[in-house]
């Protein structure tokens, strides 16, 4: 079994990245929503991202995965084909 991270020792080892933390189903649906998106359409999105489990089952969303999401206005087709950041 996977050990939960905590993003405080995320942010301590990865000096590049240090505004990334973990969110769960609840407040990925409510910062999804706030910007005018349908969840449904994220769950597709998300098809061949890497997510994590909390130790009670829970999906683990990274909130890099999901600040792109919302970026691109909640719309996959908006997406360059590559984005480097």
């Amino acid at each position: 079994m996977q050990v939960q991270r905590k993003s405080s020792d995320h942010q301590a080892n990865n000096p590049l990245r240090p505004q990334e933390v973990d969110m769960r189903e609840k407040e990925v649906r409510e910062k999804i929503a706030k910007a005018g998106g349908r969840w449904e359409v994220f769950q597709v999105w998300m098809r061949g991202q890497t997510c994590s489990m909390y130790e009670d089952g829970a999906t683990n969303f990274y909130d890099h995965d999901v600040n792109r999401f919302v970026r691109y206005n909640c719309n996959p087709n908006n997406e360059p084909l590559m984005e480097w950041d």
